[in-house]
């Protein structure tokens, strides 16, 4: 049995959040002070706060695309995973879970998936409650 801390541990990319996320933020004030200062020319300073700001978009899009693209990745696993389950009533109660609840229920075992997603959609849980419900967590090592 896996330790509930261990099952929900928010997992760190280092080069993405401790090198890539700060340096394309720092770039965006650097050529606004050096144009302050006098430092660079009105176009030149223009210029490069722009491409500042379009590298810092490019990171944080291609971050949001990829985290985008786990979340249907996981809609789908709960999909399969309830339907070889047993579970008949898919669509109704796919319906009414959210995202979040989708996520924090793809942590259960198989044994606790049909019932737990049945009483999270008609609770209405949170996903803190799910979480306290889940008895044999299943750890995910490979979401970012």
């Amino acid at each position: 049995m896996q330790n509930k801390e261990t099952v929900f541990t928010v997992r760190i990319h280092p080069i993405y959040h401790y090198f890539l996320v700060p340096v394309s933020l720092l770039f965006i004030p650097a050529p606004i002070g050096l144009l302050l200062t006098g430092h660079l020319n009105t176009t030149t300073g223009f210029m490069l706060s722009g491409f500042a700001l379009i590298l810092h978009l490019v990171v944080y899009l291609t971050r949001e695309y990829a985290k985008r693209n786990q979340d249907r990745i996981i809609r789908l696993e709960w999909r399969l995973r309830y339907f070889v389950s047993g579970g008949n009533d898919l669509k109704s109660i796919e319906q009414q879970l959210s995202l979040a609840q989708l996520i924090t229920l793809r942590f259960c075992s198989d044994e606790q998936l049909l019932e737990l997603s049945r009483q999270s959609a008609v609770n209405k849980w949170t996903p803190e409650q799910i979480k306290q419900q889940i008895i044999n967590g299943i750890p995910d090592h490979m979401r970012v």
